[in-house]
């Protein structure tokens, strides 16, 4: 498969608006394969919708844990990366994934974490 890479076009510390530009990428047949500060990097294929997630690295490891893997997967959610240091990245190709997150006040602790 052909690669490609793209200069990011938001700080990384803005999570929503990355994931929606990594999902808009999908539709023009750019898959996300890894990012970071600066760059992504792309695989090139057929046009789809895919949601992406920028899930907040809580722990010292880069890698996530089985738990967290497992309970994303029961909800179509697959890893593909450690982003800096900061997100996992998930990917999800069913046409509406469930919200992993439903209580805002939680998920804002994990941002004001990277925020300091």
């Amino acid at each position: 498969m052909k690669k490609t890479i793209r200069l990011m076009p938001y700080s990384i510390y803005e999570a929503p608006a990355l994931e929606e530009w990594f999902s808009a990428q999908s539709e023009k047949g750019l898959f996300l394969d890894s990012a970071n500060w600066i760059f992504a990097v792309f695989s090139k294929g057929e046009p789809r919708k895919i949601t992406y997630h920028l899930e907040v690295i809580t722990g010292q490891d880069a890698i996530p844990s089985a738990e967290l893997l497992e309970s994303y997967s029961a909800f179509g959610w697959e890893y593909l990366s450690c982003m800096s240091g900061l997100y996992h990245i998930f990917a999800n190709v069913t046409e509406k994934p469930a919200e992993l997150h439903t209580d805002p006040i939680v998920q804002s602790l994990a941002f004001e974490k990277i925020e300091k």
